[in-house]
């Protein structure tokens, strides 16, 4: 979060659900799930770049052939990208995307989000936030946001920038 915060400054972070994998060969291991919104001029291709620059830089092997089907440290995928009513409107049947995408609609998630992360000492993870780059003195910081209302927020912001 660190990195994506101070490559786009402002980060709109779903409530962080424990998911089992999907369609990997073989993994013993829980995934930590979330949506992350942000506000970019970018295009999408430039987008993607970065953050495969990101996964990269924290681990994941991506000239592996078979990296799309095995364990990895990270793995973060642009859903949807253009208007912030696509936010609004963003609907996912995936069982790691449902509790995240519930939480962006304003609904308490229905899955154990008992996830508590921290940024530079800052807890987050168990109900949506904001997490922003302070320009004035270059901290991370995190605002909690209650359930009710998170996109409608969270769009609005958009629609000012």
């Amino acid at each position: 979060m660190e990195r994506l915060a101070h490559l786009y400054e402002r980060l709109w972070v779903s409530q962080l659900i424990y998911t089992v994998p999907v369609g990997l060969l073989s993994s013993d291991k829980r995934f930590i799930n979330g949506i992350v919104a942000f506000h970019t001029s970018q295009a999408a291709t430039e987008t993607k770049k970065q953050l495969c620059q990101v996964e990269t830089y924290l681990g994941r092997n991506r000239n592996d052939p078979l990296s799309k089907v095995k364990d990895r440290v990270l793995d973060l995928d642009i859903l949807f990208n253009g208007s912030p009513e696509k936010a609004r409107s963003f609907r996912s049947n995936e069982p790691y995307l449902k509790a995240c995408n519930q939480a962006l609609q304003g609904e308490q998630a229905d899955y154990n989000t008992d996830i508590v992360l921290n940024l530079n000492g800052l807890p987050f993870g168990q109900r949506p936030a904001t997490i922003y780059l302070d320009g004035g003195t270059s901290h991370i910081r995190v605002q909690h946001q209650e359930f009710n209302g998170f996109i409608d927020r969270t769009i609005s912001t958009f629609d000012v920038e």
